[in-house]
């Protein structure tokens, strides 16, 4: 993601040669109105920020600490599937 980012962003990076190209201005006009890959760049940064939330909670979670959804199951199943 963020080598798109950074590609998207190069005013020598294939995607605004051609848009420059396309449109016959310099890429070095179109830089202003990237908000694409910097939008995207946050997003990508924020799902990092919020993987390590969730990675460090199931660590809490395997070191003992019940979830709240927790659901107590039979301690012997195969009573119950007829086995």
């Amino acid at each position: 993601i963020f080598s798109f980012v950074v590609q998207g962003i190069l005013p020598y990076g294939a995607q605004l040669l051609m848009a420059g190209g396309l449109a016959l201005i310099s890429p070095v006009d179109i830089i202003p109105y990237l908000y694409y890959q910097l939008l995207l760049a946050v997003a990508a940064l924020l799902s990092i920020a919020c993987s390590r939330k969730i990675v460090k909670q199931k660590a809490e979670d395997k070191r003992g600490a019940k979830p709240k959804w927790h659901i107590r199951l039979p301690r012997n199943r195969k009573a119950d599937i007829g086995a």
